[in-house]
């Protein structure tokens, strides 16, 4: 299988992709601050789902990090090469 020779990675990769996507939408909601429209604002919760359904943005960042450190732990784990 093609992952087992990346899982090693997927426990800092995959948190790091997830906080890197949020941090560019944040980035690319606040360039449009000054003409916040609802169309910006409901992208802009729709981006950050799952962790918009329980917090304000900045929790939700770090939830949605969380969940994904618990996928990519998951993930290596299962996928783990047998030595």
């Amino acid at each position: 299988m093609v992952f087992r020779k990346y899982s090693k990675h997927l426990q800092w990769a995959l948190p790091a992709t997830v906080f890197l996507f949020d941090f560019l939408d944040m980035q690319w909601m606040f360039s449009h601050e000054p003409a916040l429209s609802y169309e910006v604002v409901t992208r802009f919760r729709l981006l950050l789902l799952p962790g918009t359904l329980l917090f304000t943005p900045v929790p939700a960042i770090l939830l949605n990090c969380g969940i994904a450190a618990l996928i990519g732990t998951f993930r290596s784990l299962v996928l783990k090469p047998n030595s």
